[in-house]
């Protein structure tokens, strides 16, 4: 009968042929049957994953598409050092397919612990009982960690020397498989202590761009439980602050109807660890282009020349709590030699070389270069409002260096909740006992810093742009040095803005033994009054003092403009005259004849005269 329901659920819908195991080399460790297929099949598969990250490395896409006649694909999953292949034709929806892959994953870590190519060899056995069981005719069968004990024993210690000294019977009998009405609960619960766990783990990702703003942030939550409670106890509890959240993912064991009724998340928990619930949270800002601002600051300023660069990074923690195993990486390129770095804290303490180890908060701060990633990474066990800061060089073999674009932030907030959701009081029934409840929260976050484009322009030739447009050696040099303050006012600049504005006057009280100093301090401090400056004046009389500027530079033009204008005539009377030789009486008078009317004149006056005429013609100043 079940061959007849799997046959005609084939019919419409595609399955999953099988999975694969390999090691860290690629090799394959364990397999399912593909009984309909051709060994080749696998082969196929397993050949275009190796490919694929020998071509790309970690970079590889998790749908792999394989030529192997059967239009088929491979989606993978990696996990311990351990890759989990899963071949697939037809249409599926790969988020089935890595579900039921993340289930394997979480499976075998429950029965092996620590998931390696040595665990699964010394158990094999169990392993392939795993696999027969939860994929059965390419669909998933049984998932539930508790039914599958039922099942598959799982490995110990007594049970290996029992099987290889041949001694049976001296363990009580295993309860019949699928015995427990409830399929993630087995029956006969028994513990000494009963006591749960709830773990309110929430991850923050986000990007930040060029400027410094938060261009997307996304927080998706979780809670874990560790149950171990005797019996079938029927649980019951409200979530602070629920109607914040959204996308909510349940266990089965959760009673759907019964939460969007009354909010109240009722449920019959299975043994052991198991994820209640998932949830995202989202931005609470009415713009979602400007979410609130991220729990850590960190500035940046990287400059690039031939063969290397030179790069600064603060680090401060906006929030009031403590961030803690915080790593930031930067890859330097393909090209990237290596490392130099020194790191300094706010109080002037300094470490630099390798691993540095300045003290911070009981932990050390340090900083290396991994040589096969090309990754600098800067690591700092505790992150409070105190600034870090990292200054370094680095080397490459190419002339222009090709550093990423972006830094990568991580780290975690313990005791703390984005959402600021909360179990409220835990109510039992089914069961006399009360049961000790525990509950911690935990962020985790990682966020992408972009750098600045004027940090990842490529080298410039400063030299040949010089030559190109002929400036003088001193315009040359005053460039230079103009170039020079600029780059120090940057980084002045930078790492004055992360410096903190403000003075833990309750730190210093609880770490000084003379409080009259710190009440000093903070008199003092309270009477401060900065010296006010004001911008907008100063700029009114910038404004003023450039309008009278453009209006004699107006006047000027208008002067010169004429000036010009006269020179421009007489080079052209200059380019127009006649050798002086070569004019005559009417060339004169018809140039200048205001020379004409001052001769006639004057000989009317009888002020000029010629020898003989008077002899000749008489007086004509008698006429």
């Amino acid at each position: 009968s079940r061959d007849r329901e799997h046959t005609s659920l084939a019919t419409t819908l595609s399955s999953m042929d099988g999975l694969i195991i390999l090691d860290k080399n690629n090799r394959p460790i364990i397999q399912t049957a593909f009984r309909t297929l051709p060994p080749s099949y696998t082969l196929l598969h397993v050949d275009a994953f190796t490919s694929a990250r020998e071509k790309n490395g970690l970079a590889i896409d998790p749908v792999l598409y394989v030529d192997s006649g059967e239009n088929s694909v491979c989606c993978h999953r990696s996990a311990g050092g351990l890759h989990i292949l899963c071949p697939v034709r037809g249409d599926v929806d790969p988020l089935f397919v890595f579900s039921f892959l993340d289930a394997v994953v979480q499976i075998l870590q429950e029965y092996l612990g620590e998931l390696s190519t040595a665990s699964l060899k010394d158990n094999f056995d169990v392993v392939y009982q795993l696999l027969e069981e939860m994929l059965d005719e390419g669909y998933p069968l049984t998932t539930e960690s508790n039914a599958l004990r039922d099942i598959v024993l799982p490995p110990s210690l007594l049970n290996k020397i029992l099987a290889a000294t041949g001694v049976s019977g001296l363990s009580s009998a295993a309860p019949a498989p699928f015995s427990s009405p409830i399929p993630w609960r087995k029956a006969g619960l028994r513990y000494n202590n009963n006591e749960i766990y709830f773990d309110i783990v929430e991850e923050l990702e986000a990007t930040v761009n060029r400027s410094g703003n938060v261009v997307a942030s996304n927080v998706w939550g979780k809670i874990l439980c560790k149950s171990n409670l005797s019996g079938t106890p029927d649980l019951s509890f409200s979530l602070s602050n629920s109607k914040a959240l959204r996308d909510y993912s349940f266990h089965p064991c959760v009673r759907l109807q019964k939460f969007l009724q009354t909010n109240q998340l009722s449920f019959v928990p299975p043994d052991g660890n198991f994820t209640l619930l998932t949830y995202q949270l989202p931005v609470p800002s009415p713009n979602p282009a400007a979410p609130p601002p991220l729990p850590i600051n960190l500035k940046s300023s990287v400059s690039l020349h031939e063969h290397g660069g030179a790069f600064e990074i603060t680090a401060t923690a906006r929030s009031s709590k403590m961030l803690e195993k915080v790593c930031i990486e930067l890859r330097l390129g393909d090209s990237a030699m290596g490392a130099d770095c020194a790191h300094t804290g706010s109080g002037g303490q300094s470490a630099g070389g390798g691993f540095g180890a300045l003290s911070v908060n009981g932990g050390s701060v340090r900083w290396g270069y991994d040589p096969q990633t090309k990754t600098l990474k800067w690591e700092i066990p505790s992150l409070t409002s105190m600034t870090q800061h990292l200054k370094g060089t680095f080397t490459s073999s190419d002339k222009t260096p090709k550093p990423s674009r972006s830094f990568i932030v991580t780290f975690e907030i313990p005791q703390h909740s984005l959402s600021m959701a909360k179990i409220d009081q835990l109510r039992v029934s089914g069961e006399s006992y009360k049961p000790y409840k525990g509950v911690r929260s935990s962020v985790e976050a990682r966020i992408e810093y972009q750098m600045a484009s004027k940090s990842l322009a490529a080298a410039i030739d400063w030299t040949r742009i010089y030559g190109s447009l002929g400036l003088g050696k001193e315009t040359v040099a005053s460039l230079q040095a103009f170039r020079k303050r600029h780059s120090e006012a940057q980084r002045v600049h930078s790492l004055y803005a992360t410096q903190p504005t403000t003075v833990n006057i309750a730190h210093y009280r609880s770490v000084l033994k003379n409080q009259a100093v710190v009440d000093e301090a903070e008199r003092i401090l309270r009477e401060f009054k900065p010296v006010s400056y004001d911008v907008n004046e100063h700029v009114k009389a910038i404004e003023a003092f450039e309008a009278k500027a453009v209006a004699k530079a107006e006047e000027t033009s208008v002067k010169i403009d004429e000036e010009l204008g006269n020179l421009q005539k007489t080079l052209a009377n200059i380019e127009e005259a006649r050798p002086f030789e070569d004019l005559t009486v009417e060339d004169v008078a018809q140039a200048r004849p205001e020379i004409v009317k001052t001769v006639e004149t004057m000989m009317k006056k009888g002020k000029f005269s010629v020898p003989g005429y008077k002899e000749k013609f008489g007086d004509l100043s008698m006429v």
